[in-house]
């Protein structure tokens, strides 16, 4: 179902689309090197 919905929206707004999954690679980075600083120190 999610993966439907992507691809629909993939075929259907190509920019809105990528710019999503930007947002949340990006996010998902900023969260992990926050998790990493925190386990190090």
């Amino acid at each position: 179902m999610v993966l439907i919905l992507f691809f629909w929206g993939l075929f259907s707004y190509p920019l809105t689309t990528l710019g999503i999954v930007a947002l949340l690679v990006m996010s998902v980075f900023i969260l992990y090197r926050l998790n990493t600083k925190n386990i190090a120190v």
